[in-house]
């Protein structure tokens, strides 16, 4: 077993950082929600390193400010990245205990707020979900994923009169922001913050369709290719007005 320490990132690692993920290393140097404070890395003794551990805020734990029902549960996801030969329970241990400590710093920052730290995972991975459930964590939530069948036919549904669909990217300052503002009104104060919106915006593939009534923007739909075969639609929402 190799020796290692864990540390918390450092620029001097980003190309590093970058070997075990590329994307992991834009969202380091890109993304505004990052905050260095939030990746662990496991290391070796001349600085190489093996693993990194990252809590990212949600669109759930954007609403930490609000005034939320006592029982409403802010999220913060979790994610390990590894060196290729170095996924050791070992590696992984000593870095979930790391943002394990790391989320209750967080949290005692908001001292009558619920917060998670949590991570989606594909319930036929048996093997990932014992690890977890052995260091504390618990069943907590479930997602459901809806499929269409793209070989049937797609219903038309005709648009209300003023309502135009702008098909793009949202790339521009004043785009971003009433997206925002549509997603929180849409969902009573549970949005992507703008800085993962625009981030967002560069990922392979990706689509918006947004209505329009006028300037004003009244909803949204964003699709990803993530195969040929195969899509996802996400962000589904209409403003309550509308």
């Amino acid at each position: 077993m190799t020796s290692f320490v864990t540390r918390i990132c450092c620029p001097e690692d980003i190309e590093q950082i970058g070997k075990l993920d590329e994307t992991l290393k834009s969202l380091v140097l890109y993304h505004g929600d990052f905050q260095k404070e939030n990746m662990v890395c496991a290391a070796t003794a001349d600085g190489r390193l093996l693993a990194c551990g990252l809590l990212m805020p949600t669109e759930w734990f954007s609403a930490v400010s609000m005034e939320k029902s006592p029982d409403f549960v802010h999220y913060i996801n979790f994610d390990l990245y590894f060196a290729e030969g170095f996924r050791q329970k070992q590696i992984a241990d000593a870095l979930v205990e790391r943002l394990i400590q790391r989320g209750y710093e967080i949290k005692a920052q908001y001292p009558h707020k619920r917060i998670a730290v949590a991570q989606y995972m594909d319930m036929n991975d048996p093997k990932r979900i014992n690890y977890y459930l052995g260091h504390g964590f618990c069943f907590f939530d479930s997602a459901v994923e809806f499929r269409f069948d793209l070989g049937r036919e797609i219903p038309d549904f005709p648009k209300p009169d003023g309502i135009t669909v702008r098909r793009g990217i949202l790339c521009d300052p004043v785009s971003l922001e009433q997206y925002h503002m549509a997603e929180i009104e849409a969902f009573d104060g549970i949005s992507w913050s703008i800085s993962q919106t625009k981030w967002m915006q560069n990922a392979p593939e990706l689509c918006n369709f947004s209505a329009y009534y006028g300037d004003e923007f009244v909803g949204n739909t964003s699709t990803w290719t993530v195969a040929p075969e195969q899509g996802v639609t996400e962000n589904v929402f209409v403003v309550p007005k509308w």
